[in-house]
């Protein structure tokens, strides 16, 4: 006798989500359907079987034996990408990336946080601020609060005027820069220099 199996895709709340494209592995892949109202269901006969679930580009595998159990639910973590400055006060405007095989919008910092539901992986996120670039991995599935910080930037003679991250930029004294490569130019006669802020404290250039 077949049991009705039900794929769910919850939210971090528990509260039922869509759209999941689902599919199970039984020799081959096999296509589910897609969620509607936060479930799909399927006549299977029992059996340990490898599901699959996919929502916002993140992909998610686990087994279960339908004939224990016929209702196979996948929840989703409440992922916060958080922008500090170099005193670990949250700060605005920082532009999130995420990748998954490729680069996904994420969004931008509001209150120094922007958020997304994202089922549990080990993903890339980036934050563009101010013309300087981070990438990090984290596993959400460990911790699902991703914080980047920038470091306070200060030319000691006060002779630095710019600074370049694929094109030239102001630079004002003081300013928060994230941890990159980041060429600096002076009005003194000194050399343009390479430096990379340290994330959390003052850093202090020619």
């Amino acid at each position: 006798q077949m049991k009705n199996v039900e794929v769910q895709l919850m939210d971090s709340s528990g509260t039922l989500m869509d759209t999941g494209t689902v599919k199970y592995y039984t020799g081959a892949w096999h296509d589910l359907g897609s969620t509607s109202g936060g479930k799909v269901n399927v006549d299977l006969l029992p059996a340990n079987i490898l599901f699959s679930m996919d929502n916002q580009f993140v992909h998610n595998e686990k087994w279960q034996d339908t004939g224990g159990n016929a209702t196979v639910l996948f929840q989703t973590k409440k992922v916060v990408v958080q922008l500090k400055d170099s005193t670990g006060a949250l700060m605005d405007t920082g532009t999130v990336k995420y990748y998954t095989g490729s680069w996904h919008a994420f969004g931008t910092t509001s209150g120094g946080e922007v958020s997304m539901e994202l089922l549990p992986a080990n993903i890339l996120f980036s934050m563009d601020y101010a013309f300087t670039h981070a990438e990090r991995w984290q596993n959400t599935g460990l911790n699902e609060t991703v914080a980047f910080q920038t470091g306070k930037v200060t030319s000691a003679t006060g002779t630095c005027t710019q600074y370049y991250t694929g094109g030239w930029h102001a630079f004002t004294n003081g300013m928060e820069l994230l941890p990159s490569n980041i060429l600096f130019q002076f009005n003194d006669g000194n050399p343009q220099a390479w430096f990379t802020p340290v994330a959390g404290v003052t850093n202090n250039i020619h």
